[in-house]
């Protein structure tokens, strides 16, 4: 980022803009650029988060460490689990997961001890914690896997797809379910709603 120069004095790294006003004190051992938007500053065991657009530390030291997650949002890690914060150092998720990835852009794919749900930037629970694996979005729906079965759930925590096939092929409308001797042919309205079911007898 072309806004913010480092400099170090003796054994110490601050930063200036670039009109040579001081941003960052000298006062941090390490620096580390997280992404295009966010620093992690150390010193004495502690790291701190600094948002470039915000201009300002966003934390205190009251994380372990933080990671790349977007261009507006750091991940947070505390007592081995992760969070997320935005450019302001809004708690987006309090540090409760395992794991965390983007689902769209206000719903977050997060894994708590082996099962993963989905939540809203609210830390609404959308998808409830109890999937062996959701996988991205295509459009309105994702494929999930819940046991040994496969399965299809919308953006509302809706399940157009029972769990009860062993491969889905999944698209934004439509899915192709197989199972044993059987594909169903499942089609999805805007809203991911499944509005239509075929089932067809397999020849191959």
């Amino acid at each position: 980022n072309d806004s913010l120069f480092f400099f170090q004095v003796g054994r110490y790294w601050g930063a200036v803009n670039r009109e040579g006003k001081e941003l960052i004190p000298t006062n941090y051992n390490v620096y580390h650029r997280i992404s295009d938007n966010f620093i992690r500053l150390s010193r004495d065991r502690k790291h701190y988060c600094y948002s470039i657009p915000a201009e300002r530390l966003i934390t205190d030291g009251e994380y372990d460490n933080f990671y790349p997650f977007s261009s507006n949002k750091v991940l947070c890690k505390k007592d081995r689990l992760l969070g997320l914060l935005n450019l302001d150092g809004d708690l987006v998720l309090p540090a409760r997961y395992n794991e965390i990835q983007s689902f769209n852009a206000r719903h977050y794919r997060v894994k708590v001890e082996q099962k993963w749900g989905v939540v809203s930037d609210e830390s609404v629970m959308i998808i409830p914690l109890e999937y062996d694996y959701i996988a991205p979005p295509k459009g309105k729906v994702c494929l999930a896997k819940k046991g040994f079965f496969f399965g299809v759930l919308n953006d509302l925590g809706e399940n157009p797809v029972p769990f009860e096939f062993g491969r889905i092929e999944l698209f934004a409308d439509q899915a192709l379910a197989f199972k044993w001797e059987s594909m169903s042919l499942f089609h999805f309205d805007e809203d991911g709603l499944s509005k239509e079911e075929n089932a067809f007898k397999k020849h191959f």
